[in-house]
């Protein structure tokens, strides 16, 4: 039933479980799982961080995965970074999970740990494909760039990710625009020559 979306039906089956088998620890992780679903958050934490005692719970990263899925959900981004990162120790070629952090470290505003595995996504993107054309590396390499001039203050660094940006096919003319305008940018200048030289804001008019 959980599988074929019924959480309803899953959700009174795994109770009947439990009843039966109150230690039972995959009727326990998905019944959490369907009650994280459900935005019953506390209620799912509450359950993980009982499973989390348990000894499978040692090898297993999607129980620590869940547990920064419902961490994030509540904006709580420390502990979704602490378990995600736990669930990435466990299992640290499983992208998804990669991927996960990615957003946990920009909305935490974790800025160097989200350049650090932005390259790691990058470098597993570029392995799957020969196309130098990549829409998602295209949109790391720019939120890259995008950190380093506002919040690290790697400006170097930061135009050469904007080049690999545009090289790799970034084109939100609105997102370029706004560092195009922003003159107290520390190298505003050079920033507007790769623009320029790239012509994607060529005839552009911004919204108003």
């Amino acid at each position: 039933y959980y599988k074929l979306d019924n959480k309803d039906k899953a959700s009174e089956l795994y109770g009947n479980i439990l009843e039966r088998e109150p230690d039972n620890y995959i009727a326990l992780f998905n019944y959490a799982a369907i009650l994280a679903e459900e935005e019953k958050t506390d209620e799912a934490m509450e359950i993980f961080h009982r499973i989390e005692t348990k000894e499978e719970a040692a090898s297993d990263s999607q129980l620590y995965y869940e547990m920064a899925k419902v961490a994030c959900r509540t904006e709580d981004y420390a502990d979704a970074m602490l378990y995600g990162e736990k669930a990435l120790e466990l299992d640290d070629d499983n992208i998804e999970i990669n991927k996960f952090l990615l957003i946990v470290y920009e909305n935490g505003e974790f800025y160097a740990k989200y350049l650090e595995m932005a390259d790691k996504v990058i470098e597993y993107n570029e392995n799957k494909t020969e196309n130098a054309k990549n829409p998602e590396n295209a949109e790391l390499y720019f939120k890259k760039c995008d950190m380093m001039f506002n919040h690290t203050g790697d400006f170097i660094r930061g135009l050469a990710q904007l080049k690999k940006a545009i090289g790799a096919g970034y084109s939100n003319k609105e997102e370029l625009y706004r560092i195009y305008e922003n003159k107290e940018l520390l190298n505003s200048d050079e920033i507007r020559e790769v623009i320029d030289k790239s012509a994607i804001l060529k005839g552009y008019v911004p919204p108003k």
